[in-house]
């Protein structure tokens, strides 16, 4: 079986496949699952099924750095609760995957920002609306290298593809 990243909704999936793509990691190596309108009875027996090979992304959903380690403790008591996941196969996106979106791009100061902000930046600089051409476009000036020393985080889930992907 091949190793599953858990997302939660549909910009999660394109970033992943995104870094993927740069990787040079085929979607038959890894693939991507969003759980998030899943019932946790079918993606419980999932992970299950998955004997250890796999990662779970979650967004912190908060926008008050101070509020960031409870609000990670509190998601992942939940996940574990919910779906059965090994704690140490969690890996949180503070505070949204626009913020690890942010990270790998040179313009933004602030990779630590949420959705609203990283948006409404994008929109001023790049004349766009559309919330998904303006994803579309941020993902294609995004910079592996700079978001993985810019965030923690980034980093593990790189090294944690790039070891499933040999």
């Amino acid at each position: 079986m091949i190793p599953i990243v858990f997302v939660e909704g549909d910009y999660d999936r394109t970033f992943v496949e995104h870094v993927l793509m740069l990787i040079g990691c085929s979607d038959w190596k890894v693939g991507v699952y969003q759980y998030k309108e899943k019932k946790p009875r079918k993606v419980k027996e999932y992970i299950d099924a998955l004997e250890g090979q796999y990662i779970f992304l979650v967004d912190t959903d908060t926008a008050i750095m101070e509020d960031v380690e409870h609000a990670k403790e509190k998601k992942k008591e939940q996940i574990i609760k919910l779906y059965g996941v090994d704690g140490d196969k969690i890996i949180f996106v503070v505070h949204e995957i626009e913020s690890w979106l942010a990270c790998g791009i040179s313009t933004f100061s602030n990779p630590r920002i949420t959705k609203e902000e990283l948006f409404h930046k994008a929109q001023k600089q790049l004349k766009k609306v559309n919330r998904r051409v303006i994803f579309q476009k941020l993902l294609e000036d995004w910079d592996l290298s700079l978001a993985t020393k810019r965030c923690e985080e980034i980093r593990k889930f790189v090294d944690w593809l790039e070891s499933v992907c040999k």
